[in-house]
């Protein structure tokens, strides 16, 4: 410019509101006022119209954002240039226009010297401002000598308003190495003008300016600023030129603020920063400790509030200073002038007031303060709930529950509650909400370790053996507990049944949040109970421990026993003490000084066989439906919760929702669960040993009733399940309806008893087991084949208390009865079957699957019946085995089978074995002995049929009656007579076709019957086998005989050679049963 007043505008960039446009100008006029300036100078003979571009830039400047303006302008040849605007980094458009004039005004050429200055305004000049609706702030500003490109402005508008540099050491991108990254300039030195940001401002004064750039430099910032050259007072506000220091010509020196309000403008400092130069926060707590009421309490901590959150220094100096613990122990101490108002304000100090900004911010305002449990507990209003409450909210398993849980949990806030709980006069309110923050916290941040801390709280609530905790009343129990001993029992047990509903709530939540990371919830099921161990549950359901108790942890237990890897490692046996073995696990250091110097070695962990123990514990909770209830789940594989609409104590209706509602996907992957059935069976065992003598109608016998009704429609559903044939299962089924009591009567005391048994009574409590153990029998006998190792017949059939002889001997003898009297059943079903369905193919086929294993199955328990017969453990009346072979065999011989021969094979060689062995051992007991012979007489056609054609056994059988014919019959057998069974026996009813009900004749005319069916017997029998039998051994019967062979042979008629080869077959036969 020159020495002259005039000053021309060569070069605008404006914007207006109203038609929200851009305009860019190198058009040259003088800077007047708005109301003066022409809207076109043609003093220069040039129009205006090539030296103004208007951009539209309406949907692109939004009210509230930052936006990146950028102003190219690339000179052209003759004059003309190439206007760009650039918007965040991108091409907004471009325009051509005149180029800005190299010499202002109408000069042509000026001597360099006679300038003075150029300058320019980076906002609106003082002479255009007027009210405006526009309002905005400016942010960093450079200026280039030449124009940049868009990839370069892209660069400039990334790294944001906040960047402070001069575009030399900028990160370009693309890693070179690990450890370097690529950076370099953007923009040359020498190519930038200047650079304003108010990083690099302060004050100033004119004379300032004047001594540290020049006379110029001061003399053009006084008359901007209306003030004289040589002010030294005033403050100037400058911004300094950021490129003031590159190499390059000399540069402006800065920017300086020209207003009407100008560098006189106030900059306020905030009362926290102000705070730290005269005490900082230890003042504020200087104040709290001489509060006298709560206003002024409630002040200092709002003041407190507000300079920790407007000063990071402040809040610097509360943790060096330790201060939020001094802040805490003040709060304790005047904790009677605590109000809402203050737990409010703590709870912003600790940046959880406003639950929904995310997560904790202040963690040692929340750890010192916040969770300062007891501060709050002895705190008037209810701020303690209040506070629970809060807490509940911010560690909800959410966005930032999460993270505020895990907080929580390195904050040891578990301990800290739990400590809580062990005041004996804590409210049951307060109770419900430190439930609710635990639970809340473990499904947000789950550890074993505060698991255990939970479990451990849990032991310590339970009461000595000697207490028996079910005469204590829940429901007595009132809100605050006084200094009564039953009170305080009352208040630990509802505690720790409230805590038990907690961790079964959250072993059973869906949005449990394991740790650590990544951890599947079947592994951290896994390590909770690989950490609490057997024992841990046992002990909350001993017989002293109260109902509630008991059922809660044995929903937690089958809960847990519902992953079946578990279930078979609780069956396997774990070792004890697991859980007082984690519990104190890196706590040995505190007791290391009081250790002796002899170690004491270690013993080997005691296995402890989860189920084997449960059985017993179990035994004491008979009486309780909800235990049938969770055991009938877990045998359906179906977790259970309680039952909507169901009466707790109506076990029927329990049951009958499970089968209406239990996963029947479930069963058909896994299977029915074992183990959950041998427990239902042995709390049926309790039950029945429970019941009263003579009792027709309680509670005992309809738990009964309701248990096996639901096993029957169980296997009514599920038949072919490996269930009803597992070894276990069967073994506690038969210990059900095993005779718990010594027999009264024995055939040592009453000598009558052994020529007839009394009859047979069935216990009313075991009757439906029975019922259920013969319908199980008879599937099995059509179902599972015989070729197996192990009949499931076999396992009812051995199964047997300890030290009970005896009681087995009536046992089998009822299961060999019982089994005997299914065949007949199996039958007639078989035949209604048929002629139902007429003597078709689709009769013979439908009943064809059945009958090979039927009669395979036949063959297997008549073998098993006579080695039961000869061991002694058959104590009915004999004669029953006989009349069975002898009817199977003959039923047999008329159907049509593949394996027919080798059937009837097994049926008469058992048949036979049997009618020797009674001969044998009833020769003693006259009555029992008649009845065999008329046995074989009733039979004869069935027994001696032509199937029927062993001569080893017709030579034994003619052995055994020459035994028996007048001369001989006191003197054979020597051998003591065996022990009989007693007169009374607990299972079946009356006898059948062997009760007598007259008197049994005189032994005079019972010896006579007896030698005259003998002979009977013997004559028919040599008259249909003399000849085979003399074929088979090549020699005559007898040197006596008649006629052609055929004449009869009498009794002592017979050859000393037979008499030798019937000893010998005889010996050869005891040896094989013996």
């Amino acid at each position: 410019m020159a020495r002259t007043e005039e000053e021309f505008l060569c070069f605008a960039v404006s914007y207006s509101p109203e038609s929200s446009c851009l305009t860019v100008s190198t058009e040259e006029v003088l800077l007047q006022p708005l109301d003066i300036m022409e809207p076109e100078c043609e003093s220069f003979g040039q129009s205006s119209v090539f030296s103004q571009v208007q951009f539209s830039c309406a949907e692109l400047l939004v009210t509230g954002q930052w936006r990146h303006l950028a102003v190219t302008a690339a000179a052209e040849r003759k004059g003309i240039c190439t206007i760009s605007i650039y918007i965040d980094g991108q091409l907004l458009d471009s325009a051509k226009a005149q180029y800005v004039q190299p010499l202002p005004g109408s000069f042509v050429s000026m001597d360099p010297s006679s300038f003075i200055d150029v300058y320019g305004y980076v906002a609106t000049p003082r002479v255009w401002k007027q009210k405006s609706s526009l309002t905005w702030r400016q942010g960093p500003a450079h200026l280039f000598e030449e124009a940049v490109s868009g990839e370069t402005l892209q660069h400039i508008f990334k790294l944001g308003p906040r960047y402070c540099g001069n575009f030399q050491a900028v990160e370009l991108g693309g890693e070179v190495s690990s450890l370097s990254i690529r950076t370099g300039a953007l923009v040359a030195q020498e190519k930038i003008s200047f650079g304003i940001n108010m990083m690099s401002s302060g004050y100033t004064t004119i004379r300032g300016i004047r001594d540290g750039y020049g006379q110029v430099d001061g003399r053009l910032v006084a008359k901007e600023l209306e003030l004289s050259s040589r002010d030294g007072m005033t403050p100037v506000y400058l911004a300094r030129n950021t490129a003031g220091r590159l190499a390059g010509p000399l540069r402006t020196i800065g920017s300086v603020a020209v207003s009407q309000y100008g560098t006189r403008v106030f900059e306020a400092c905030p009362a926290g920063v102000s705070l730290n130069y005269v005490g900082g926060p230890a003042l504020l707590l200087g104040l709290l400790r001489m509060a006298e009421d709560d206003s002024s309490m409630y002040a200092t901590v709002k003041a407190l509030h507000s300079v920790l959150s407007s000063s990071t220094m402040s809040e610097n100096q509360m943790r060096q200073m330790g201060g939020y613990q001094i802040l805490a122990y003040l709060l304790k101490r005047k904790s009677h002038l605590l109000n809402s108002r203050i737990l409010h304000l703590v709870l912003s100090i600790g940046g959880t007031a406003e639950t929904s900004l995310g997560s904790i911010k202040n963690r040692e305002a929340f750890q010192s303060v916040v969770c300062s449990f007891e501060l709050w507990c002895h705190s008037p209003e209810n701020l303690d709930l209040s506070l629970f409450t809060h807490l509940t909210e911010i560690l909800q398993p959410s966005r930032d529950g999460n993270w505020n849980a895990k907080v929580a949990h390195q904050m040891q806030m578990v301990p800290k509650l739990l400590l809580l709980l062990n005041d004996p006069r804590i409210p049951r309110l307060r109770v419900s909400k430190i439930c609710a923050v635990l639970s809340c916290l473990l499904q947000g941040h789950f550890s074993i370790q505060d698991t255990l801390r939970i479990g451990l709280f849990l032991v310590y609530t339970l009461s000595p053996f000697s207490v028996d905790e079910n005469e204590t009343c829940l429901d007595d129990v009132p809100e605050l507990l006084e200094d009564a001993l039953s009170q305080t029992s009352g208040n630990r047990i509802w505690l720790r049944n409230q805590l038990l509903r907690m961790l079964l709530e959250v072993m059973r939540s869906d949005q449990l949040h394991p740790s650590p990371e990544g951890s599947s919830p079947c592994r951290m099921q896994e390590d909770v109970f690989q950490a609490l161990g057997p024992d841990w549950f046992l002990m909350f359901v001993q017989s002293h421990v109260h109902v509630s108790t008991a059922v809660l942890v044995v929903r937690l237990l089958l809960h847990f026993l519902h992953n079946r890897p578990l279930l078979c490692r609780f069956k396997e046996g774990m070792a004890a003490g697991l859980w007082l073995e984690n519990s104190s696990r890196g706590l040995s250091f505190l007791t290391d000084n009081l250790k002796s110097c002899a170690q004491v070695p270690e013993c080997s962990p005691y296995l402890l066989y989860g189920f084997v123990e449960l059985k017993t514990f179990l035994s004491n909770s008979i009486h309780i439906p909800e235990i049938y209830f969770l055991l009938s789940g877990l045998l359906l594989a179906t977790p259970v919760c309680e039952p909507p609409e169901a009466p707790k104590a109506d076990l029927d209706s329990l049951l009958q929702w499970l089968l209406r509602n239990h996963a029947a996907d479930s069963i058909a992957k896994v299977g029915l669960c074992p183990e959950a059935a041998v427990l239902l069976l042995e709390m049926m065992k309790a039950v029945v040993n429970r019941v009263p003598a003579e009792a027709e109608d309680c509670w005992e016998l309809s738990c009964l009733g309701h248990v096996m009704q639901f096993f029957c429609m169980v296997h009514r559903r599920y038949s072919q399940d490996p269930l009803w044939c597992n070894a276990d299962f069967l073994q506690a089924l038969a210990l059900v309806v095993f005779p718990s009591a010594a027999l009264q009567g024995s055939p040592e005391s009453d000598p009558s008893a052994s020529s007839l048994l009394l009859p047979f009574t069935l216990d009313p409590a075991r009757k439906p087991v029975w019922d259920f153990t013969c319908r199980l029998l008879m599937e099995m006998l059509l179902v599972v084949p015989a070729h197996r190792q192990w009949h499931p017949m076999e396992m009812l059939l051995e199964a047997s208390a300890e030290s009970s002889t005896t009681e087995q001997k009536y046992f089998q003898t009822e299961i060999l009865v019982s089994v005997m009297d299914i065949f007949p059943i199996i039958a007639q079903e078989d035949e209604k079957r048929a002629s139902s369905l007429g003597r078709s193919a689709a009769a013979r086929s439908a009943s064809a699957p059945a009958m090979p294993t039927l009669l395979m199955n036949l063959s297997y328990f008549a073998q098993k019946l006579v080695e039961k017969l000869f061991a002694g453990m058959f104590v009915e009346n004999p004669r029953k085995i006989l009349l069975f072979l002898a009817e199977q065999a003959a039923a047999a011989a008329q159907k049509a089978s593949p394996h027919k021969e080798a059937i009837l094979c097994v049926l008469y060689s058992s048949l036979n074995r049997a009618i020797l062995h009674c001969l044998f051992s009833c020769a003693s007991d006259q009555p029992r002995l008649l009845s065999i012979l008329q046995t074989l007489q009733q039979q004869w056609d069935a027994i001696f049929a032509t199937h029927n054609s062993s001569p080893g056994f017709v030579t034994c059988l003619l052995h055994c009656l020459s035994q028996l014919r007048p001369s001989s019959s006191s003197e054979q057998h020597q051998e003591k007579p065996r022990e009989k069974p007693s007169a009374r026996h607990v299972f079946q009813a009356p006898s059948r076709e062997e009760q007598r009900t007259d008197h049994p004749p005189a032994p005079k005319n019972v010896q006579e019957e007896i030698w005259k069916a003998t002979e009977d017997i013997w004559s028919q029998l040599l008259s249909q086998r003399r000849l085979d039998l003399e074929e088979a051994y090549k020699m005559a019967l007898s040197v006596e005989s008649t006629g052609e062979g055929n004449g009869k042979v009498k009794m002592g008629g017979l050859a000393p050679p037979w008499e030798e080869t019937m000893a010998k077959a005889w010996q050869q036969f005891l040896g094989l049963c013996l």
